[in-house]
C-alpha cells in the first residue's frame, strides 16, 4: 500500500513538472508615444523583470535582453521585444523565449507588459497565449 501511495506521488510531481514547464509567451502593447521616448522606457522596463538588455538595435526597433537561470547551469532565458512604427501608434511585440526544459517562467510577457504601462499610460496591452 506504501508503495502505491508513493507511486502516485512520484507520477504526480513529474505531471505537475510538466505541466508547468514554461512556453513562449507573447504580448503586444500599442501607444502614442514616440518612438525616441518608447524605446527609452522599453529598456528601463527591463529591470522591472529582472532581465538586462543584451543586444539592442534602435534603427530597426529590436531589444535582446536576457535574465540567468538559476541553478540553469549557463542557460538563459530571452526577451525579444520589437518596436515597430504603424499608422498613428507604435507597436511593441514581446515574446518570452524559454531554455528548453525550463519550469516556470510563466507571465515574464505579461509582467513586462504591465511594466510598460505603468511608464506610458495610454498603452493598450494584448496578452497572446
Amino acid at each position: 500500500m506504501k508503495k502505491t501511495i508513493m507511486n502516485v506521488v512520484v507520477f504526480a510531481s513529474l505531471l505537475l513538472g510538466l505541466m508547468a514547464r514554461a512556453s513562449l509567451q507573447v504580448a503586444t502593447i500599442s501607444t502614442k508615444t514616440d518612438f525616441d521616448k518608447l524605446w527609452n522606457v522599453c529598456i528601463d522596463s527591463l529591470s522591472d523583470v529582472s532581465f538586462a538588455a543584451s543586444s539592442t538595435d534602435k534603427a530597426s526597433g529590436l531589444i535582446i535582453a536576457d535574465q540567468g537561470v538559476f541553478m540553469g547551469e549557463g542557460k538563459v532565458v530571452r526577451l525579444n521585444i520589437q518596436i515597430a512604427k504603424a499608422e498613428g501608434e507604435n507597436i511593441v511585440t514581446v515574446k518570452f523565449i524559454p531554455s528548453p526544459g525550463l519550469i516556470g517562467g510563466s507571465g515574464i510577457a505579461e509582467n513586462y507588459a504591465k511594466a510598460l504601462k505603468s511608464r506610458l499610460p495610454d498603452a493598450n496591452i494584448n496578452i497572446l497565449k
